[in-house]
């Protein structure tokens, strides 16, 4: 997918056909640099639907995350999205430092790159299983936070 409006159009498709499901997501800083290119009611349209189709996650956040969620972003797009999160952990500062979001579904991986506005959605069983393998390690050497 290529450009904003094809990226978050990928994230609803994906979302609505994963209702009720458990995903994983890795949520580095460098994706602040480039979020101004999505409007805030698309973001929240999205956090919205996760919501709303009862996705639950687990997020890995680069320490400073939550710092720019307050700062940057309307109070009900990180309300809504921290409102599904079962578990958030953080990794230090620059451990993930690039614009590069990913979102681990039960039968695909979604890598969204904010910097270059592609999104890459992989659905090869096997390729999955390690990502979501590489997923589970980064969680294990976490801390866990607080909700938002």
């Amino acid at each position: 997918y290529k450009g904003a409006r094809e990226m978050i159009a990928s994230n609803q498709k994906i979302l609505v056909a994963h209702a009720g499901e458990r995903i994983y997501c890795i949520e580095p800083n460098g994706i602040w640099r480039h979020a101004a290119k999505i409007p805030a009611k698309d973001w929240a349209h999205l956090n919205t639907l996760l919501k709303q189709r009862q996705v639950i996650a687990e997020i890995i956040i680069e320490e400073g995350f939550e710092k720019a969620l307050k700062t940057y972003v309307d109070n009900i797009w990180s309300e809504s999205f921290f409102a599904i999160a079962k578990d958030i952990r953080i990794m230090p500062a620059g451990t993930m430092s690039s614009a590069v979001e990913l979102l681990l579904f039960r039968d695909r991986v979604l890598f969204l790159d904010w910097e270059q506005l592609i999104a890459v959605e992989i659905a090869n069983a096997a390729t999955v299983k390690v990502v979501k393998g590489l997923f589970l390690q980064l969680q294990q050497n976490s801390a866990p936070v607080e909700k938002i």
